[in-house]
């Protein structure tokens, strides 16, 4: 005897939904929609079911790092350098407000801009790993980048706020809508050891 007798019709499963998209399509649609052009869209973290920002331990150092925003802009001059990528050897943040880049940064390229504070207190020489997805239109073409940086705080705890923002070079001068993105930092284990 055939399965295909067995249960309900697939389409039958697909005509309840009916024409509704999916919560997450919804979410995608709507910013779609509104990102006629990436110059103008201005992205806020947990603005839809697709953007969001975590903490791995919300009671731990992570209260001294805080996301603080994200927006859509281009690559300043003079081009932030990059992060590391390595795990091992993270990149010491300055005793200073600063600018890096997730990726080769090109003066003029689209971009998107995350800000984070470091606040007063925060503890020395620890390391922060901190994992950035995009998800983005080339045109119609739907692409999505994901990349994960390393950074440890200074050897003496900052005494008052310091704000950094990372650049994620998106390749293009022109063309590009930035549909969602997704930032968790988490703090690691001990320098050069992360979950």
């Amino acid at each position: 005897m055939s399965e295909r007798g067995s249960g309900p019709h697939p389409r039958s499963r697909r005509s309840r939904r009916g024409w509704w998209p999916s919560a997450a399509q919804a979410g995608i649609l709507a910013l779609v929609l509104a990102t006629a052009t990436a110059g103008a869209v201005s992205l806020r973290i947990s603005d839809s079911l697709e953007t969001a920002v975590g903490q791995e331990s919300p009671t731990d150092f992570l209260t001294h790092w805080q996301p603080t925003g994200s927006l859509a802009t281009t690559i300043p001059l003079p081009t932030p350098a990059r992060l590391s990528a390595n795990v091992v050897a993270p990149t010491r943040l300055p005793a200073a407000s600063a600018s890096r880049s997730l990726n080769l940064a090109v003066i003029g390229h689209l971009a998107l801009e995350w800000t984070f504070a470091e606040s007063a207190g925060a503890p020395a020489n620890t390391e922060i790993e901190i994992a950035f997805t995009v998800y983005y239109l080339v045109g119609t073409t739907a692409t999505t980048y994901s990349h994960t940086v390393y950074v440890e705080t200074q050897g003496a705890s900052p005494t008052g706020t310091l704000v950094f923002s990372i650049y994620w070079d998106s390749g293009h001068a022109a063309g590009v809508t930035f549909v969602s993105q997704i930032e968790i930092s988490q703090v690691c284990v001990a320098v050069g050891t992360c979950p």
